[in-house]
Parts: C-alpha cells; structure tokens; sequence
C-alpha cells in the first residue's frame, strides 16, 4: 500500500515493547497505525501550534476573501455585428426575470456571475441594433454556460429576434466525473419522484456505494448538499433531506474529481439545486399516484394455514395427544414433555374433546392464521408552486405526503412527510438575501429481519404485531440563510449560515419504555404448546429504545472574483459545530433496567479553508484547488488503554491537507480529453469517535475520539465524444487508494476487555465507466455500464472484531493479535458488482401524431419509457480448505420498470399527464443476501449457503424452511418467501399530474 500523507496531528511514537515513557504500539498492518496507547510527551504544545496555525490561516484567508461553495453559476459569451463580424463593445446582456447583467467589453465578450441554477432567457440589446433574446438557457451548479450573440442593425432588422438555445453536447469544461439531470429531463422515466432515484440512474451507484466506496450503517462516504448546505446527519453520515422531484430544479452527482470547495467526502458528492420562484408569473404542480392493492412479498403468507408446515401439524387434532401424567402434549419432536407455567389451565385427561378445546385456545391467541393482507393501496400526493410575492421578492414551496404498507400485517402503515420552499428578496440591485428551509418525517415499522447470525429474528413479532414491531421515527429540520452582495462586475462575495437538526427516535408503538418488560417472553400465552419449537411461535415485546438527536451549525464566508479574463478565482472558509445526543437502551426497561446503554453529549467543532482557480484557455480548461481541514473533539479520552479507563487526556486537533487538479482538453468541439486528481478525506462519523456502552453497569465500548480521518487518493482519465444526431459516448477509467478506514476492534489483556474502532481497513478500487446519452429528439436516454473491482480488508467496519491482547509479560507490555485469522491478502469487498449495466430509454410520440378526432389526437404525445438493470451478483465465502475467502458469488440480478404516460395539452388551461407505472416487470427474484449469504471474513461456511449450493430448497428441511432455531423440530417450518428475498414481486400504479 501506497504511504499515508503526513498528517497535521499529534505526534505519537510506536514501537512493539514499553520504552520509558513511551509505550505506545499498533499493529503494523499494511503500515497503518492504528491505535495509540499512551500519548508522547510534548504533545500538548503540538496541539498549541496546530491551533494558533488555525486562527492565523482563518484571518489571512478572510482578509483575502476567499469564498466557500456555491449554489449559482456563470454565463458568458461573445458578441458580434451580424454584418461584420467585428465585435461589440458595450453591448447590455443581461438575464430576463433578475437583475443579473453584464456589459461586453473592448474585445465584446461578457460574463455575468452568480446565476441560480436553472433555465432562463438571456437578452442582448445595443442602441441602433435589433434585441435578440436566446430561450432555455440552462446554468448548471458551478459551470460555465456560453451563450454568443450576433446582432443586426435595426434598419435591417425591423423585429425583435428569438432564439431557442442549444446546450451543446459535449461539455467542454468536464474537469470532473459528473452527471447533471433537470428534473424535467426525467420525469417521464418510471419511478422518478425523489433525489435517491435521481443518483440511482448511474452504473456507478449501485446500493449508495459510489464507485466501490463503503456505504450503508455508518459508513457513507457521500456528501450531499441542499442549496449549497451540507444535508449528512452526522452521528451515522446518512443524508437526512431526500427531496421530492417536484421540487429539484437539477441533481448533479459527482464521482471523481469533485472541488476544493468540498470537505468530508471520499466517494462523491451529491449537489441538490432547489427550484425558485420566477419573476413573471406563478407555476404550480401537483400530483397523486396510487398502487394496485397486492402483497409485497413473493410466496404464501406465512399465516397461510394450507402453506406452512407448522400451521399444518399444529392445527391438526390427530397431532395433539396429550400426556395424562402431567397434562400437557407430549412432543413427539422431544424427548419430555412441557411444563406448564403456574397460573396455566391443566389438561389432565387425554381425550378428542380436550385436544379441540387446546387447539382452540391455540388459534384464539394466534388470531393472524388465515389473516388476509396488501388488500390496502399505498399512494402519496405533492404539491408544488412558485411565483413572485412582489417586484422584489418570490418563493417556491413543495410538500408531499406518502403512505406505504410494510410486506407483512401492522397496526400502522409507514408514512413519509415532507416540506421545502426558499423566499428570495432582491434587496437592491447589488444584493439578495435567500431564506431557504426543509422538514421531513420518516414514520416506520422497524422490523427486525433475518440475517445469517440472526435467523429467527422474525419470531419475535410473527404473531405480535402491536408490541413485537417497534417503529422508527426520523426527523429532520434544516433552515438556512444565503445574503450575496455584487462588488462589481467582477466579484461578488456571499455568507451563509445553515443550521440542521436531526432526530431518531425507536420504540414500541403500544409500550412505552418506562413500562415494558423484557423478560415478558410470551411462556404463560398458551397451553397447547406440545414442543420446544412452539415457543418460536410466540409473542414478545420489543425492547430497544433509541433517542438519538444531533443539531450541526454551519458558517461560511465567500467571495468569487474573475480576477482576470481567464481566472475565475474562488475559495473559502467554512465552519461546523455540532451538538450531539445520544441515549441508546436495549433488553429491559426503565423500571427493571437495561441490559445495554449509551448516553452521551458531545459538541465537536470542524474548520476547513479552501482555494481554487478555475482557468479558461482556449485549449484547456483547469480546476486547480487545495483544501484544509480540522477537526477538535473538545473532549478528554484515554489514550492508556488498561483495566481503568478514565478521560483524563485532551483529544488532539487532526487536520489534512489535501491537493486537488482537474484538466479538460477540448480537442474539438465534438470531442473532450479530461484528467483529474484528488486527495480527500473524510472525519469517521460521531457513531464510531463518541461511542461508549455499558453492559450491566460495566463499561464494554470505549470511545475512540483521536480518530483519524479515513482517505482516499483517486485517479481519472477519460474522454467525452459526440457521435452525431445527439448521441454522445463519455468514457472513464479510474483508480482509488483507500487507507485508514474504520474497524472495530477489541482490546483485551488487562483482565478487563474493550470495544472501540480504530482506523486499520483499507481498500483498492479500480474500474473503468462507459456512457452513452441520447438528450433531444422523440427518442432520448441514456445506456449507463460500469466495471468495477473493489478489493480491501473489509466491507463495512463491523464485519470482524480485530482482537488486540495485551500481557504484562514482567513489566514489559506484549502484544498479540488475531490478525493471522483473518484473510492475509485483499478479498473482494462483499458489496462488489464487477458488472453493473443501467438503460433508461423514452420515446415520446409527436404531438399530431397517428388520428384525429376533431383537434385531439388520441396517440399524440404518448411517452414510453423503460428503466432496466443487470448486475453481477455479490461474492460471499463458501471454502472447503477454509482458506479461500470471498470466493463465490449470488446469481445475478435483474430488474425493469415500464412508465407509459399520455399529455393532455391546454387541458382547462393546464397540462394534465395521465400515467401508469410497473415496477418489477418481469417478476425477478433477488435473493436476500444478508440472511442467505453474509459471512465473516474467517471462512467459516455457514449451513444456510450450503443448502443454497445443494439445491435443497422445498423439502422439509430445505432453504426455504430451515433455520437455526435451537430445538427448532423438523416438519414444523414457516415458509419464509416472505424474507428470502429481498425485492417485491410485480406491483402496478397509477397517477395523474397537473402543471398550471
């Protein structure tokens, strides 16, 4: 592995065994360290430099003005006389709808600054000259539109003219890996209604990761951005706003090659760009859809009496012979007969009529047999408008509502909610103020489904839907303030103050933490319980509590100056400071108390600085940045990890720097060489630095807050080629070295042992991507192909315990470990794809097209569009040697989704849209991989895959009844379709939108 960067931290010393006072040791893993067992002295006063090193390059970067990310862009262009061709100076161009205008200068080129994302009308007018106006303009977040004019003289002219703009196919400034989608380029694709569906349209997400990167749990290696504001909870590094499409002017997602501007990325950014209201006049957009009524899962119920061999043999009289002696059935599965609770009705005679009356009370407490369910619709409604409130100030808001029901029967169905909308005042001609702000609630089920080390998870609630399900409810609050002040025509400055809360709440809906039980385990329901077995047939309360709330505020200065004709100059100093709350129980109550808890507080604080120019030739076009980041836990740890852990040492200050360089060549304007570089980093989320749990009152996870930062140094070079009749084909390869990622680790020796994390992982990613897009005509879309190979020493941080034992040997420390147990070379990490191939393809029929009937022609302007994926399957362990790991690999996966939709034009004054929508077209079947096939990176093969592998799937016995279950007798299985995979079957929706 390549060597780490030096970092601007602390300064620790290692070394296998205790030399005076410093005994510090890590594992010499890939020359990686990773962990720090007592501090150097002398390290405080490094931590004084690091901060006053801080403060100095905070004031010299504001007294230079250096910006921090924005939400705009730039157009620019050149102007000519149409009878010459000699350029024109002092021609006014500016854009209709704002006070954003530029004059040309001697040379009759123009640029105007800080342009809202979005499609516009650009006007250029001159004394003597006709006005000529370019429509559909389109401003991406961060590029340069260029839009030239030629203008004729008035007396040759006599009207205005009007020009329909063309975005040319190839983007000449491609520095960057990226993809730019409006929402209404995709709106007539199958499933296009939130942001998330939005990233998915690239083979180079598959599952949230981006191009190999780790994501899922805790570790996302994503940043995503609303209206230039960071949106990442940062206790788990979920992005808490998913936006509805209704209300996204355009989503730019960035693989490689992302800017200075953005910090605490590894794998991508996601650039989210709100709609705004317009100057002119009001537009509003709403729309409903509802499902038709069907369950969610493939096979039987599980409640199907005639499917499940347990409903079969329990409801069957002739199985019921009781045992005289003690009462209760003998198990012809067990050895002894059950107990029965005290409290219990004693069957003491074994007769028919006895066995009814038990089989009676079994189905009265198990009423869900037979239970009927998805006989209930989901559907969901948003609204959407814009418009000016006066001369000087418009608004946007969007709100949408969604309800949805879980595979199987609850008391509630999860619901989704969610508001948006920003206020824009033109307070004069040099400044606006911007007020923009999101909510969301995420109300859900929270199942807790099978997985390979937890196979009878689903016991627990089968039968016990009210108190045995536990919901989730995520909120999230961001506000945020923009004010952006014009200093010239060539500079501009901006301040920005954004603050996000986030809330995650777990629960038993009927149950209240303060008075559940946890050992109420459901032995005292029934008396026909003739086996063992039948306890997995049981109610049980759910007894996991979470409370987790984090609020982040943020502060950034800016300034973007075109310091000269081809330097756009840009930079910034941002601030975060978080505030985080965490109260985690699980396995009581807060009257018997807790098996595991967690509370903590903390209020971390992060810094970063940034520079970069953006250079325009004629030749070449470079993004040329360098970021700063730091970050301060303002908290105390232990750095001497023995049986008393105390706080007793002040966290240091990390921080990095990190280069970043982009080039594009424009060969021609039909073609685009374009090569990148960046070196980025990423703080571990707040769920790995600040993690403490106790276990019965004993401390068994210790927080790890000296954390380093996880990086990644990524390579990419590719090419961008227009092929004719708008097709364009846009090619990239791509390399990503990835070091000090997060894994848990124990640490044992000291006769007290510990859990924490540590950075130790690390990964190899390398692929190359293909891309082919079709953006005018009847017929548009995009074939989307990647391959992709993502080596390292583990997928998530979680997968394997790395064991650390420390032995006073004599007053000399010795350090084992079990690193020879696990794999000694890069396996393939478990979310690999190798293959990933997206197709999104529409067809829209002209507006007259086919038969009329008086005006209406029925097949006119009917859209037809597919959404199509096949993927490798993902490699998991199955060795005979027990050596080979990562070795085989699920069937691939397939999935389509079919829209067809029909616009109805000048409808009441509207544009109506009629649509049906099928997802999962041809019924593919995608195993779950998780209760199937996960497997620890020890090679230990597991019996569930070997019954995959055998082929045993229907007998008794088989995959699709067997579980792990202790006494679980055969012949008394539930048919579990119902988790085995983890897609649904065919689904049909319809829906109806209005644009007014």
């Amino acid at each position: 592995m390549s060597g780490v960067s030096p970092w601007l931290e602390t300064k620790f010393s290692y070394q296998e065994n205790q030399q005076q006072n410093n005994s510090v040791h890590s594992i010499d893993k890939n020359s990686q360290n990773i962990f720090v067992i007592k501090q150097v002295q002398g390290a405080q006063m490094t931590n004084h430099k690091i901060k006053r090193a801080l403060y100095v390059g905070a004031l010299v970067v504001i007294a230079l003005g250096i910006l921090s990310a924005q939400n705009s862009g730039k157009i620019s262009g050149l102007v000519k006389d149409a009878e010459t061709g000699e350029p024109l100076i002092g021609v006014n161009v500016i854009v209709l709808g704002t006070s954003l205008g530029n004059p040309t200068d001697i040379e009759g080129n123009y640029f105007i600054l800080n342009v809202p994302v979005g499609k516009y009308e650009i006007q250029a007018s001159m004394v003597g000259y006709a006005k000529v106006t370019k429509t559909d303009v389109i401003v991406n977040l961060g590029r340069t539109t260029t839009i030239d004019f030629t203008l004729s003289p008035s007396v040759v002219m006599q009207k205005d003219v009007v020009i329909e703009a063309t975005r040319p196919d190839v983007e000449v400034e491609k520095t960057s890996t990226s993809m730019i989608t409006r929402s209404d380029e995709v709106r007539q694709l199958p499933a296009m209604h939130s942001v998330s569906d939005v990233v998915n349209l690239t083979s180079e997400v598959s599952d949230g990761h981006f191009r190999g990167g780790r994501s899922g749990g805790n570790d996302n290696e994503v940043l995503y951005t609303l209206q230039g504001m960071g949106t990442i909870n940062p206790l788990d590094g979920s992005s808490a706003i998913n936006p509805i499409i209704s209300a996204v002017e355009e989503v730019e997602v960035i693989t490689s090659g992302f800017g200075a501007q953005y910090g605490n990325a590894q794998s991508g950014v996601v650039n989210i760009s709100m709609k705004e209201g317009k100057s002119d006049k009001w537009r509003s957009f709403a729309e409903v859809r509802m499902s038709v009524p069907n369950k969610k899962h493939f096979g039987p119920s599980p409640y199907d009496s005639k499917s499940n061999p347990y409903l079969i043999e329990l409801l069957n009289p002739d199985k019921w012979n009781l045992a005289t002696g003690d009462g209760i059935l003998t198990s012809r599965y067990g050895s002894t007969p059950q107990s029965v609770p005290n409290g219990s009705l004693r069957l003491l005679n074994d007769s028919v009529e006895l066995a009814q009356v038990a089989i009676a009370l079994y189905r009265q407490l198990n009423n869900h047999v037979d239970r009927s369910y998805g006989n209930k619709p989901d559907y969901s409604g948003e609204f959407s408008t814009g418009g000016p409130l006066n001369e000087s100030i418009r608004m946007f808001v969007a709100a949408n509502l969604s309800v949805s029901w879980p595979e199987l029967p609850v008391e509630h169905p999860d619901q989704t909610s969610q508001i948006m909308g920003n206020i824009v005042t033109d307070i004069s001609g040099n400044s606006s103020l911007r007020l923009s702000g999101a909510y969301s609630d995420n109300y859900e089920n929270n199942f807790n489904m099978p997985t390979s080390g937890s196979p009878t998870t689903y016991f627990s609630w089968l039968y016990n839907v009210i108190n045995g399900i536990p919901y989730r409810d995520r909120t999230n609050i961001q506000v945020g303030a923009r004010f952006t002040q014009t200093l010239s025509a060539k500079s501009f400055y901006e301040i920005k103050l954004n603050a996000l809360s986030t809330r995650d709440h777990i629960r038993s809906r009927n149950c209240t933490p303060e008075d559940s039980i946890g050992t109420l385990n459901g032995n005292v329901f029934w008396i026909a319980k003739q086996i063992a077995a039948a306890n997995a047939y049981q109610a049980n309360v759910a007894t996991n509590f979470t409370d987790n709330k984090t609020q982040t505020v943020s502060l950034d200065f800016s300034l973007t100056s075109q310091a000269a004709k081809s330097h756009l100059i840009n930079g910034g100093i941002q601030a975060n400071m978080y505030f985080i709350s965490r109260d985690q129980r699980a396995g009581g109550s807060f009257i018997q108390g807790w098996a595991n808890t967690t509370e903590s507080y903390d209020k971390p604080l992060e810094g970063s600085i940034y520079i970069q120019d953006k250079m325009e030739f004629e030749g070449m076009i470079a993004n040329v940045g360098l970021r700063l980041d730091a970050w301060d836990m303002r908290g105390k740890y232990d750095p001497v990890v023995d049986s008393v852990y105390q706080k007793t040492t002040d966290v240091p200050i990390l921080g990095r720097l990190q280069p970043r360089v982009g080039f594009s060549f424009p060969v021609s304007v039909n073609t685009v060489f374009h090569v990148n570089y960046g070196s980025f980093v990423q703080r571990p989320t707040f769920q790995y630095i600040t993690f403490e749990q106790l276990n019965g009152g004993r401390l068994v996870t210790i927080p790890n807050p000296s954390l380093k930062p996880q990086s990644t140094n990524s390579y990419d070079v590719g090419i961008a080629q227009a092929i004719g009749e708008g097709f364009t084909v846009d090619v990239s390869g791509y390399y990503k070295n990835v070091t000090d990622l997060v894994r848990r680790a124990q640490i044992a020796g000291f006769g007290q042992s510990y859990l924490t994390y540590i950075n130790y992982d690390y990964a190899d990613i390398r692929g190359f991507h293909v891309a082919l897009n079709k953006r005018t005509g009847n017929l548009k879309g995009s074939v989307s192909y990647s391959y992709d190979v993502a080596l390292g020493s583990s997928a998530n941080a979680t997968t394997t315990n790395f064991v650390q034992n420390y032995i006073n040997n004599g007053g000399v420390i010795v350090i084992s470990d079990n690193s020879n147990n696990l794999p000694g070379q890069e396996v393939y990490l478990d979310y690999d794809r190798t293959h990933h191939l997206v197709i999104n393809i529409s067809y829209i029929t002209d507006e007259k097209f086919g038969f009329n009937i008086g005006d209406t022609y029925p097949l006119g302007d009917i859209a037809f569009a597919l959404s199509s994926t096949a993927r490798s399957g993902r490699p998991y362990t199955y060795s005979i040697s027990g050596q080979d790991y990562m070795n085989m690999r699920t069937p691939n996966e397939y999935d389509t989704d079919l829209r067809i939709s029909k616009r109805l034009k000048n409808f009441y004054g509207t544009t109506l849209n009629l649509y049906v929508e099928v997802f999962n077209l041809f019924n593919q079947k995608i195993y779950n991989y998780n209760y199937i096939f996960a497997s620890s990176l020890t090679s230990n093969n597991n019996t569930i895959i070997k019954k995959y592998l055998d082929g045993d799937m229907t007998s008794q016995d088989g995959l699709l009844y067997f579980n792990t279950v202790q006494n679980y007798a055969s012949g008394l299985g539930v048919d579990q379709s119902f988790f085995m995979y983890s897609n649904q079957p065919r689904s049909i929706w319809f829906g109806i939108n209005v644009e007014f």
